[in-house]
């Protein structure tokens, strides 16, 4: 672990907890809050590393990259849906190149939820606002329910009348 510490310090990371127990992984994670977890199979205690991860992906939106001696257990740990599966003795750039990934990937699919987050709030704003009659008193209250009912905090709408004349409310509710 010390070996493991110092070459990712070399490779300009902090090391915020080294944890030997697979019982104070998530503990650990709590008070830490790391960009990355780098897991070993084997922990001492009751709970390995495969289960240990599993904790941590069920708590935690981090990802979890293996550094293990046991190329044997890709097929369990496939099941924690890492990151990432690096097998000791390890190179150091195979690390740092492991890590960026991983990271890279991570906020890729962090962005690819909140566009997917949006995209259904939108596609539930539409189908409200198709719904909507052409009430006059509505149009003030608009801004109004779309940030209580779809959890926005800003709203600018554009609608058209059926003459084609636009109608633009903006609003701003405090945070939702």
């Amino acid at each position: 672990a010390m070996s493991t510490q110092h070459t990712l310090c070399n490779l300009g990371y902090e090391v915020t907890s080294i944890v030997e127990y697979g019982e104070d992984v998530v503990d650990s994670i709590n008070k830490n809050m790391p960009d990355l977890v780098l897991m070993d199979i084997f922990l001492k205690g009751k709970t390995d590393g495969i289960e240990a991860a599993k904790q941590v992906k069920a708590r935690y939106d981090i990802p979890i990259v293996y550094l293990t001696g046991h190329s044997d257990k890709f097929e369990q740990a496939e099941s924690s849906e890492p990151f990432g599966y690096i097998v000791k003795p390890y190179d150091p750039r195979e690390l740092d190149i492991t890590i960026k990934a991983a990271l890279y990937r991570h906020g890729l699919e962090k962005k690819l939820k909140i566009r997917s987050e949006l995209s259904e709030k939108l596609a539930r704003i539409s189908r409200f606002l198709i719904n909507v009659k052409s009430d006059n008193d509505i149009y003030s209250k608009l801004p109004k329910i779309i940030s209580e009912d779809f959890g926005f905090n800003a709203v600018s709408i554009e609608l058209h009348d059926a003459q084609n004349d636009k109608i633009s409310i903006e609003g701003f509710i405090g945070l939702t």
